[in-house]
């Protein structure tokens, strides 16, 4: 016999327990307590594929950025690249970065963000880097929208607009 089933309990390994707790709620009643940690709680939905939920968690990590946060959350959308809404979420931080970039640049973090981010780094000095005629560049796909450059070249993905982007 399995030993969940012996001892009646199942442990679920590199989730906390108030994350689970907030999954199983959203999972079993679609709501989300008062408070939760939408960083842990996305990925925790990313691993077990509720993608409604990770729109819900990415949505209130758009409306919550401040320069303290910024660069997690950037590093998790790009992580989470995998994830059509993800590419907004991205771009939104960029765009946050562009508009507080002295004083999110001040803090300790940027560095160790930069140290270990190094592609994302690039991404995110190109989307910012004027072009002679002061625009922001593009990414070459022709949409002449604001997208940070692609490695794979390619074509954006489906992209849903959280807020006022």
């Amino acid at each position: 016999k399995m030993r969940e089933s012996l001892d009646g309990s199942v442990e679920i390994k590199g989730i906390e327990s108030k994350t689970l707790d907030a999954l199983l709620l959203y999972i079993y009643t679609e709501k989300l307590p008062a408070s939760f940690n939408e960083i842990a709680l996305l990925l925790a939905a990313d691993k077990y594929q509720i993608s409604r939920l990770a729109v819900i968690c990415m949505q209130a990590l758009g409306r919550k950025l401040t320069p303290s946060t910024m660069l997690t959350v950037l590093s998790t959308a790009h992580r989470l690249s995998h994830i059509p809404e993800a590419r907004s979420l991205k771009i939104l931080c960029m765009k946050y970065f562009a508009k507080h970039a002295e004083e999110i640049t001040a803090l300790k973090e940027f560095g160790d963000f930069t140290r270990n981010n190094v592609q994302l780094n690039r991404e995110l000095i190109l989307f910012i880097a004027p072009r002679s005629s002061g625009q922001r560049k593009s990414s070459g796909n022709g949409s002449g929208d604001d997208e940070p450059p692609t490695s794979s070249g390619g074509p954006p993905s489906k992209k849903r607009r959280f807020g006022q982007l």
